[in-house]
């Protein structure tokens, strides 16, 4: 699914099952620029990661609540409990267009 966000368009993966989240990215060698990764969680972690990402996290009305830009391998991400989504990308771009508090329409 594509989805405008700031007048930037990216292609939606939702990572909805136990195994596509506990998975998440780890180990994969790369992934598209154009591709955003949701997961319904409160914190990532970045372990078994080959490449840095840029996250995004959001609350329940999917307000942008933190933005964390080039989060490296094999570090944590922090747990938010009022999170209810985080987004992972790997699109300096998109994150330039991300504000607090912006709406993200997913």
């Amino acid at each position: 699914m594509n989805v405008d966000i700031n007048n930037y368009f990216i292609n939606i993966v939702y990572l909805d099952t136990f195994f596509k989240s506990f998975k998440g990215l780890m180990l994969r060698k790369n992934i598209s620029e154009k591709n955003c990764y949701i997961l319904k969680t409160q914190g990532i972690h970045m372990f078994f990661m080959r490449f840095s990402l840029d996250l995004v996290y959001l609350d329940k009305e999917k307000r942008v609540i933190k933005i964390i830009e080039n989060i490296k391998p094999w570090s944590l991400g922090p747990l938010m409990f009022n999170c209810e989504y985080v987004l992972e990308f790997k699109n300096s771009y998109f994150i330039k267009k991300v504000k607090l508090n912006d709406i993200i329409n997913i």
